[in-house]
């Protein structure tokens, strides 16, 4: 296989955004916009190989005024390939809070071992949100130095999601 790049994305990437979150296509057309705002807020990066999307992540800053990721999906053919770690490991160079966290249903055994594997803390469970599944929420371990003027700079010119690789 070839080098898989994690950049942040051009908006000709946000069909390919649209078709890994949303795989039906019904579901697609209804929540497109929702890829586009991702894109537009610049709070998506992806995985591209041979310039195709296999992978991306989304953060943003709501989650009680915390950064927060939304979204990692990798795709299938994709997975267990070191994509979901090299994806969350370049979002922490664009995180603009002290604290990263995220959620994820308790059935998703791959994700809860990825993140136990990368050392974020189970910080809670909240029961029966969905369908009566529950959301286990994550804090990653990381000492985050909060985004200003000064290291702004150095955070835009170096930082992993301007342009990193991964061999798969």
């Amino acid at each position: 296989m070839s080098k898989i790049s994690i950049t942040l994305p051009s908006g000709d990437d946000v069909p390919a955004v649209a078709a890994l979150a949303w795989p039906d296509p019904a579901a697609r057309k209804m929540q497109r916009h929702m890829a586009e705002a991702w894109f537009d807020a610049g709070h998506l990066v992806v995985a591209k190989q041979a310039g195709a999307v296999v992978g991306f992540i989304v953060v943003d800053q709501t989650f009680f005024e915390h950064s927060f990721v939304r979204q990692l999906v990798v795709a299938e053919n994709h997975r267990r390939l070191g994509l979901g770690r090299a994806l969350l490991g370049a979002i922490t160079d664009r995180v603009r809070t002290e604290k990263l966290f995220t959620a994820v249903t308790d059935s998703n055994f791959p994700m809860r071992m990825l993140l136990t594997s990368l050392h974020w803390e189970n910080v809670g469970t909240v029961r029966g949100v969905v369908d009566g599944a529950s959301e286990m929420f994550y804090r990653a371990p990381l000492a985050v130095e909060p985004l200003t003027a000064e290291n702004a700079q150095s955070a835009s010119s170096g930082g992993s999601a301007g342009a990193s690789s991964v061999e798969a």
